[in-house]
């Protein structure tokens, strides 16, 4: 869900017909009513998980599309990048693929770049069912559309790409990185070169509030959104401190450009 110039909404996921799931992308006015909406289609199912307003007021989203005829053996998923102009028209839509070897890819978040392009991050080599080990993958494309590069960073414990930030030349990936039991996951930011994806540095968020376990891993410590401060970085995260998922609390953590804690804060849901 993303707020318009106008004062409406804009909304991106998917709607479900005849059993597939399709790509919907919709436009609300101030008051609440549909101004247009659009489905996007692929033969496996497809869906939007992110819109952003652009500079020239129209939208993008991104998500996945699938051709695979199962949920949990998908081995051709592409990342779905979509552009319209204010009034829901298409001006360009692409989908990209990488590594005929993987099971697919998918796009978590996107971001208009200062250079009018874009940059993407999202999950690499793993099923529509998420069904990993993933690695987090990062993408950078012109403004229309053409990739200008991709790479696939992490290892065999899982990882998941879900948000993404510029910060002058350089651009900020967050995700969260796999640990040796269930639950037991970390934040990671990536600072990647914009103009050539070379990787400059990464480190693993780290909040000393949080009470480790035996081997030194924080339990269920898992970043969703991100923004650049003057002093660092601001992060949405959920924590789930019994490593199994669950009796989690939501919440933010600020750290400093080489990734010191500066705070952070969590409150917990209220049961049911």
């Amino acid at each position: 869900l993303r707020n318009t110039p106008d004062g409406g909404y804009a909304l991106a996921g998917y709607k479900t017909i005849s059993g597939v799931t399709n790509a919907y992308l919709l436009r609300y006015n101030s008051a609440g009513q549909i101004q247009w909406a659009k489905t996007y289609s692929s033969p496996g199912g497809s869906l939007f998980s992110k819109v952003r307003v652009t500079s020239d007021g129209g939208f993008v989203a991104a998500g996945g599309a699938f051709t695979g005829t199962s949920s949990t053996t998908n081995s051709t998923g592409r990342v779905l990048v979509v552009k319209t102009d204010a009034n829901g028209v298409t001006q360009w839509e692409q989908t990209y693929g990488f590594s005929s070897g993987v099971r697919g890819n998918q796009a978590f978040d996107i971001i208009q770049t200062s250079d009018g392009g874009y940059a993407v991050t999202g999950d690499f080599d793993l099923d529509e069912g998420h069904h990993g080990p993933a690695k987090i993958l990062c993408m950078k494309l012109d403004g229309s559309g053409n990739l200008l590069w991709a790479k696939s960073v992490g290892d065999t414990t899982g990882n998941d790409g879900y948000a993404v930030a510029e910060s002058a030349d350089t651009l900020i990936f967050l995700g969260r990185q796999g640990g040796v039991s269930k639950g037991n996951v970390q934040g990671v930011v990536l600072k990647v070169q914009e103009s050539t994806g070379s990787i400059l540095s990464s480190f693993v968020i780290r909040d000393s509030t949080l009470v480790p376990d035996a081997t030194g891993n924080y339990y269920g410590l898992q970043v969703f959104q991100i923004a650049v401060t003057a002093n660092g970085y601001h992060m949405g995260d959920y924590v789930s401190e019994n490593g199994n998922g669950d009796d989690g609390r939501f919440g933010y953590v600020d750290v400093g450009f080489n990734g010191s804690l500066l705070k952070s804060a969590r409150i917990g849901l209220p049961p049911g």
